[in-house]
């Protein structure tokens, strides 16, 4: 009887969840792979391959800032659908942008984060990183997107992110 109602009250608790993946199933793309690279203050850029921690491309030496920028291009995000850039772990601290665009910062050696873009599908930036945190990015605020035959299908966007160990 005791098992009975242990496997009742399993179904109750997991049952919810399985119908709310059903009828709003999750897509997800992994931005691993070719990512630029450079050191604070420096023009030298270098293509490296996520996943990874900077000793690989850096050295052992290396104790500082670094920024990493990927270009992607998205396809026209469905009406009621929602894009979250989600970071599995990221050494220290970092401070992430989209289109030059501060999203946030997240302090916490290799624990997951993410930030929810969805407003900013549409905003497009520089190409150049801010030299320091916060400096040549807009407020989330002052951001608007383009409404109905203004929005383009397809855009490309910048992720920054700067990390400081």
């Amino acid at each position: 009887m005791r098992a009975i109602s242990t496997l009742l009250l399993c179904l109750v608790i997991l049952l919810p969840n399985l119908v709310i993946a059903q009828e709003s199933p999750r897509k997800t793309t992994s931005l691993n792979g070719e990512w630029q690279f450079h050191r604070d203050g420096s023009k030298e850029i270098k293509t490296v391959t996520l996943p990874t921690h900077w000793e690989t491309h850096e050295g052992l030496k290396f104790d500082g800032i670094g920024w990493y920028e990927k270009t992607i291009e998205l396809p026209e995000l469905p009406v009621g659908r929602r894009l979250l850039l989600h970071f599995d772990g990221v050494a220290t601290h970092a401070t992430v942008y989209w289109n030059d665009v501060k999203l946030g910062e997240h302090l916490g050696a290799w624990t997951p984060f993410r930030f929810d873009v969805t407003q900013y599908l549409h905003a497009s930036g520089g190409r150049q990183p801010p030299d320091k945190a916060g400096e040549g990015a807009k407020d989330k605020e002052s951001v608007k997107a383009p409404q109905g035959a203004d929005a383009p299908r397809s855009q490309k966007h910048v992720i920054r992110v700067r990390l400081d160990e």
